[in-house]
């Protein structure tokens, strides 16, 4: 009796994974590109990109304002995680961090637009864009000016142990146990910084002293003459001739 034929079981490609990173990968250098070359035409006015090029840059400018130069980034990020993770889209601590850092650039990009119109000032490509307009006028909104340097600063701290993985308190404690091995080392450069700023500056003013008191003191109206040497005085009287002595007697 024939043993029954195994059925063949479904094997899952990992090439899906692959051509899904590379379809973004493919997106991130078109995006790229269209926000550096979209609004630029040539001499024959056509899109170098052509209209799908055009549109992608005018929809991130106006989304996005000056933030949209790191779209392409994350949309590249994306592409390389599901090619090495081979699975699509499962979001990691780490990933959230990336895109709450995002969010807050659009936003601190924004706040100097926040009296000026933001929602219109961003829809034409100012600051954080439309997006960035709205978690503005939101955060200004239920907590003030000072409200929101103060949200954004806590959110950066979250965003940076999302991303990096440390610990504050770990960072804390270490950092406490470095300044307490560095404040002997401080201690004892700064003693020496000093007393041999000391000690050049007491042998700077013995030096001085000693100078002044090696120069002699004159006193105007008694200036010494110069003695005169043996050469003077060695000199011989002068004689006239005989001619002329009759005439002096």
């Amino acid at each position: 009796m024939a043993a029954p034929k195994e059925k063949p079981q479904p094997v899952v490609s990992s090439r899906k994974y692959e051509i899904a990173g590379l379809l973004l990968l493919t997106l991130a250098v078109l995006t790229m590109a269209s926000l550096i070359f979209g609004g630029n035409k040539p001499f024959w006015g056509t899109y170098r990109l052509g209209a799908t090029g055009h549109f992608l840059a005018e929809a991130l400018r106006s989304l996005t304002g000056q933030g949209r130069y790191a779209v392409p980034l994350l949309i590249g990020l994306a592409g390389i995680k599901v090619m090495r993770e081979r699975q699509y889209f499962v979001l990691t601590g780490r990933d959230w961090g990336l895109t709450l850092a995002f969010l807050i650039m659009l936003t601190s990009l924004h706040l100097p637009w926040v009296n000026w119109n933001p929602l219109i000032q961003g829809l034409a490509g100012q600051g954080g864009g439309a997006l960035g307009a709205v978690l503005v006028l939101a955060l200004v909104k239920v907590f003030g000016h000072l409200g929101t340097y103060i949200i954004l600063v806590a959110l950066s701290l979250v965003s940076l142990l999302l991303v990096t993985s440390i610990s504050l308190v770990e960072t804390g404690g270490s950092l406490g146990r470095r300044l307490v091995t560095w404040k002997p080392r401080l201690k004892a450069s700064l003693e020496r910084f000093l007393f041999v700023e000391e000690e050049v500056e007491d042998k700077e003013e013995k030096e001085e002293n000693k100078g002044e008191t090696g120069k002699k003191k004159v006193v105007p109206g008694k200036e010494e003459k110069p003695e005169p040497g043996p050469a003077a005085a060695a000199e011989p009287p002068v004689s006239l001739p005989e001619e002329v002595s009759p005439l002096i007697r």
